[in-house]
């Protein structure tokens, strides 16, 4: 397998752009279909002895069974859904890469200009920069440098414009690039993108990749407008699930506290901070409906606690990986800015 990976990247020519490329960059259709066909075959016959040696040794219960014919039937599922693709407006998306690029340069002229410096895309210059025109950068990296990253900045950007035009550039850079290019490059001549689903997640859910269609930004809908449908008999549905995992996790737990909180209807992260932190739980709903209330930014970060605690406890984070996703203010009223 090993000669036959160097026999196909000796086949690419030197000067061929892809010859430096990631493994995961280089497009199959630029290698000769013959070693395609050795490489798949090797592919193809490890994976059904694998196949056979798990079917001959795994004591199949009958829960086993159930799961394994419902991943099979998924994976048939996700194989239709893989070679359906979606429709893509590439039109659309070539404009939307050219609105993103003259709004990346207008802004990179304004912040070179207004800060003085030639590479926005430095933390050193940025850094340095902003601090010159009296920004007060505190937070620092491990090698005691200024951090301009996002959690930095989000916090300067309401009392800085160049804060917020540094934000905005990164954002479009990220649409444009991690998006825009990315789906562009991927897609058939029929403008058809495919993607690939993935089952084995250690959360349960399923991921996509090649591109990941699951990242793509919801709040700012202009990547999403590019998918379209391929004539009139077809529509976009657009469903989502009510705290599903912690409605199986009650089903099949049986917890007295989680069944009651559903029984009456209640929302399952206030309850479980109220029992956590010894509150009421109508007081608290109240509370939450309230953004002026003088206790709302305290629940509310006790709920954000509460809701790491119950997702924690589904997906076996343990201690350590609890602790770090817990945000542990000095003061509550700081907690939403952590």
């Amino acid at each position: 397998r090993a000669m036959l990976k160097q026999h196909i990247k000796e086949t690419i020519l030197s000067d061929h752009p892809y010859i430096e490329a990631k493994k995961q960059d280089i497009h199959y259709g630029y290698i000769p279909i013959e070693l395609m066909c050795e490489y798949a075959g090797v592919d193809t016959f490890l994976t059904y002895r694998i196949y056979s040696y798990l079917m001959e040794n795994i004591d199949f219960t009958p829960e086993l069974r159930k799961l394994y014919i419902n991943e099979i039937k998924l994976s048939r599922v996700l194989l239709s859904m893989e070679e359906a693709g979606v429709k893509v407006d590439r039109a659309y998306l070539s404009e939307l890469g050219d609105r993103f690029q003259a709004d990346i340069e207008s802004l990179e002229i304004k912040i070179k200009d207004y800060l003085g410096i030639d590479n926005v895309n430095s933390n050193d210059q940025l850094a340095n920069a902003l601090t010159r025109r009296g920004i007060e950068l505190t937070a620092k990296t491990s090698s005691g440098k200024y951090a301009v990253d996002k959690k930095v900045l989000t916090k300067l950007a309401k009392k800085h414009e160049v804060v917020e035009d540094i934000l905005q550039l990164r954002k479009l850079n990220k649409l444009r690039n991690t998006y825009v290019e990315s789906i562009r490059d991927k897609l058939t001549r029929e403008d058809i993108l495919h993607c690939s689903f993935n089952q084995n997640v250690a959360t349960g859910r399923m991921s996509s990749a090649s591109p990941n269609l699951q990242n793509i930004p919801g709040r700012d809908d202009s990547i999403r407008r590019s998918f379209v449908v391929p004539n009139d008999d077809y529509v976009f549905l657009f469903a989502d699930y009510s705290q599903v995992e912690v409605r199986l996790t009650a089903h099949y737990s049986a917890d007295p506290l989680l069944l009651d909180a559903y029984k009456k209807e209640q929302d399952i992260h206030t309850r479980t901070m109220c029992e956590m932190f010894s509150h009421s739980y109508d007081e608290s709903r109240e509370i939450l409906k309230s953004p002026d209330h003088p206790k709302f930014k305290e629940i509310k970060h006790l709920r954000n606690v509460a809701k790491i605690v119950n997702f924690s406890i589904i997906y076996g984070s343990g201690a350590p990986g609890l602790a770090s996703q817990i945000a542990r203010p000095t003061r509550y009223e700081n907690a939403s800015d952590k």
